[in-house]
């Protein structure tokens, strides 16, 4: 449990606002955390015995609404539930004032025979059930042999041809053979047939696919399992009162060799083993962020691979994923993705850095002070290499480096701890020295901030 509560404290740390109106940063600070910290062991503790396919309740506020005639109750710190029986939950946003943060755990069978993904729901988020409701996975492919392709109706190499595919064409796959050896597809007519895994250019896992007999011609009826596919957005009317704290689902994946199929606001997610991801909770706009591993995602017809540091952003619309390709992959924002209550996961990983939201990336031949004058916003920007620190000296670790041409806005100033010289701060994680960097606009005006406390070597 106390490596539970360090880690809230390194993690939570850089996520604090600046200043309080009311009471001094310090203060609010240390209430925060101590809140974040008791709720999170609370949660851990009362749902230790969560089961595959369970819901756990983690803390207040929390509202379960259960599916049409099942039975469901959970009230209470440490109440279980099977995740079938769940229509919907809606978590309240981090209130240090009144010690309320909205938890539940749940442990998901998936598509895996023996082992569970872990996903923490929490803060302002409203999650609906759509498991049981949604047919599994099916994938979009294009025929890649030149020579094209024969659609047999059986998986055979003499079986009648029902169809003669040609080069790009596209089919859905809609199943598999146990070995994968065939797949089965289903034409733009809407007939069905069997071709060669080889001949076809697969824009997923067929390891996910369905596995069908073929002495049963009938399409798959699988479906997600429960809390597999949802939908996803923010409780309206609701936002942290302390740390603005994020609220969505965690998910973390097991090590092995099994790919997950997750389905979020009708786009497909594809979560490879050892996988951490983020699933904000937002109204107009779906977002992935990647912490660990890697993600395929399938939206709106386009497919994106995701890897750790990045996140791509897909526009809704009412709710769900439209027309609209997700944008490229892009860095997360790290002041965010380190605030995430990661430490509540069965397996511990180190958010990694990433500088998206800080570090606006140079431009070939274009000065990035050109035009900033002197009542502007403060802007320094890198004339060569410069290390980024966790704070201003040279006894804090490094966390990041910027390119020549790369500029930011920093939002404080102070003396290093070193060295005397003047330090900027780029945000609470990133600090760079002024001998590394030119600074135009009204830099002077910066407040003068605390340094952060010296990193404890082990």
């Amino acid at each position: 449990m106390r490596k539970w509560i360090a880690a809230v404290v390194l993690i939570l740390a850089g996520a604090l606002p600046a200043a309080a109106q009311v009471e001094p940063a310090a203060e609010v600070e240390a209430r925060c955390l101590a809140v974040v910290q008791a709720i999170l062991n609370e949660t851990l503790d009362a749902c230790r015995e969560t089961g595959r396919d369970q819901v756990c309740y983690g803390h207040a506020p929390l509202e379960a609404v259960p599916r049409a005639e099942a039975d469901l109750s959970l009230a209470a710190a440490g109440d279980l539930a099977d995740a079938a029986a769940v229509q919907s939950l809606a978590l309240g946003a981090l209130d240090a004032g009144e010690s309320a943060w909205g938890l539940a755990l749940a442990r998901l069978s998936a598509n895996m025979p023996d082992e569970a993904v872990t996903m923490l729901l929490f803060g302002a988020a409203e999650v609906e059930n759509a498991g049981l409701d949604v047919p599994l996975v099916t994938f979009p492919a294009r025929i890649r042999a030149l020579a094209g392709a024969n659609i047999r109706a059986l998986p055979a190499p003499d079986a009648e041809t029902v169809a003669l595919g040609s080069l790009g064409q596209p089919l859905l796959v809609v199943g598999r053979l146990e070995d994968s050896s065939w797949l089965w597809v289903q034409l733009e007519d809407d007939r069905l047939g069997w071709v060669l895994a080889g001949l076809l250019l697969v824009e997923g896992d067929t390891g996910l696919l369905a596995a069908v007999d073929p002495a049963d011609p009938s399409i798959p009826n699988t479906f997600y399992g429960p809390l597999q596919a949802v939908m996803l957005r923010a409780k309206a009317g609701e936002r942290a009162a302390c740390l603005d704290a994020p609220g969505g689902i965690l998910a973390q994946t097991p090590a092995g060799e099994r790919t997950v199929a997750l389905w979020v606001n009708s786009a497909l997610l594809v979560v490879q083993p050892s996988s951490t991801i983020y699933l904000p909770a937002q109204a107009d706009e779906m977002a992935v962020w990647v912490l660990e591993g890697r993600v395929g995602l399938l939206a709106a017809g386009q497919s994106r691979s995701i890897s750790a540091g990045e996140r791509v952003r897909v526009p809704l619309t009412d709710g769900l994923v439209g027309q609209i390709a997700p944008r490229l992959p892009e860095p997360y924002v790290y002041a965010e993705a380190r605030a995430l209550p990661v430490m509540a996961l069965p397996r511990e990983i180190i958010v990694p850095v990433a500088l998206g939201g800080v570090i606006i990336p140079g431009q070939p031949q274009v000065d990035p002070l050109t035009g900033v004058d002197v009542d502007d916003p403060c802007t320094v920007a890198a004339f060569a290499e410069a290390r980024l620190r966790s704070g201003p000296g040279t006894n804090y670790p490094v966390r990041a480096l910027i390119q020549a041409g790369d500029s930011a806005r920093p939002d404080g100033r102070a003396a290093g701890t070193t060295d005397g010289l003047l330090w900027w701060r780029l945000t609470r994680d990133f600090w760079v020295r002024s001998d590394a960097v030119y600074a135009a606009g009204a830099c002077g005006t910066l407040p003068l901030v605390e340094a952060p406390p010296v990193p404890v070597k082990p």
